[in-house]
């Protein structure tokens, strides 16, 4: 798979590090291990494994998350890997700089530049995710056909936006959310479309029913409550990842928003546990 990755990135001339994790096919050491005492009991029927006359077919374990910091560190920006513990969401990819997570229901995390995931269907949210951030909406919207992971009916994730029927509305919402922590104006975001800051603003509204600027806090403000929800980031530190810079202007948006200040957001998610 890590090789397939590759390839794909060599034909959108992404320049990416792709790095893979092995290690979990304990096939070849079932004897061994079986001596050393480990007696492999079944879970529902409590009947060890050499009691047993089934045909071991294949044994993998379940792998921690020093497999994937260790990638991380020597620089890989994928890391593709077999079945990784629940757990390991909860574990700092980054030992010497611990982020403790907040245990909530929630399938995926998001902190900085990380992404973990606790199932198989969050698996394919994340990346239909990578693809949206790379490249816009309708990329994520068109590979999440080809997903058989979901139902039918299921419906699309929730970070997935219809299209305005405006491809420079479009493409402005794009641009807004692959890149909401660098500090856009709405002249810079004009200039990239060859527009004139006038024209962006009255098709933008005329689509969403709120202007640019409005929409990129929106996107900064959904990005700021999902790491109060699953991290326990301070606030400045959630400010300056969701693209706010300082913690006073954050809290004023948020409060604005939510109608609660951040520490009080957070605040209420501890008491509903």
């Amino acid at each position: 798979m890590a090789d397939a990755v590759k390839e794909i990135a060599k034909e959108l001339d992404l320049d990416i590090k792709v790095a893979y994790i092995d290690g979990d096919d304990l096939a070849p050491r079932m004897q061994e291990l079986q001596a050393e005492g480990e007696i492999f009991s079944n879970m529902d029927t409590a009947v060890d494994l050499a009691d047993s006359k089934s045909t071991l077919l294949t044994a993998n374990a379940y792998l921690g998350a020093w497999g994937i910091k260790e990638a991380l560190d020597q620089g890989a920006d994928i890391v593709i890997c077999p079945r990784v513990t629940d757990a390991a969401q909860e574990v700092n990819l980054f030992a010497d700089e611990i982020v403790p997570v907040t245990a909530t229901k929630l399938q995926t995390v998001e902190s900085d530049n990380v992404i973990t995931t606790s199932s198989t269907p969050a698996t394919f949210d994340v990346a239909l995710l990578l693809i949206q951030r790379f490249f816009g909406d309708r990329a994520a919207e068109y590979a999440s056909h080809y997903f058989t992971i979901r139902d039918k009916d299921a419906p699309l994730p929730e970070f997935l936006q219809p299209s305005s029927h405006d491809a420079l509305v479009d493409a402005a919402r794009d641009k807004m959310r692959m890149n909401y922590a660098q500090d856009l104006t709405l002249q810079e975001l004009a200039a990239l479309f060859n527009v004139t800051p006038r024209t962006l603003s009255r098709r933008f509204v005329g689509a969403t029913g709120i202007s640019p600027i409005q929409y990129l806090i929106k996107q900064r403000l959904n990005i700021a409550r999902n790491l109060l929800q699953s991290t326990d980031l301070q606030i400045q530190q959630i400010a300056e990842q969701s693209g706010f810079g300082s913690a006073t202007v954050f809290c004023r948006n948020f409060k604005k928003e939510f109608k609660q200040s951040p520490r009080q957001y957070r605040a209420t998610l501890s008491r509903e546990k």
